[in-house]
């Protein structure tokens, strides 16, 4: 006598993977999304440095809303433009510019977490809405 798979135990099978491959994919694009944050607070912190180096030789901070406006460039020397590619996920502003003391912001630009914000004073606060 042949036993075989009966219908009903081939959907369950299908449900039962089913129901695996979703939990796996919903892990992998958090995995992702962090990846992203990580990647916006790794050039959020080499903007943070590159504007100590320019406050040392300029003796000012420098304001800047993107990786094309003046003040980007002006971190020029201070800051390795290579190392950071031009990042489409992510815009990058420095303000709240004063003798003392500025804010960067790195704002998502597209995806599901669209406008969500990380920020991070001179103080070494990070702040934001971001969920993860």
């Amino acid at each position: 006598m042949k036993k075989s798979m009966t219908f009903i135990e081939l959907v369950i099978v299908i449900i039962i993977m089913s129901i695996l491959v979703t939990i796996a994919l919903v892990q992998y694009w958090k995995m992702v999304e962090r990846a992203k944050i990580a990647k916006a607070k790794n050039t959020i912190g080499l903007i943070y440095f590159a504007e100590f180096m320019h406050l040392q030789q300029e003796g000012v901070f420098v304001a800047f809303s993107g990786y094309e406006d003046i003040g980007f460039l002006a971190l020029d020397g201070h800051l390795e433009l290579d190392s950071i590619p031009y990042d489409t996920e992510w815009a990058y502003s420095v303000d709240n510019v004063t003798n003392n003391t500025f804010t960067i912001h790195a704002k998502r630009t597209d995806g599901i977490y669209k406008d969500k914000e990380i920020t991070f004073n001179k103080s070494k606060v990070w702040a934001g809405d971001h969920p993860l």
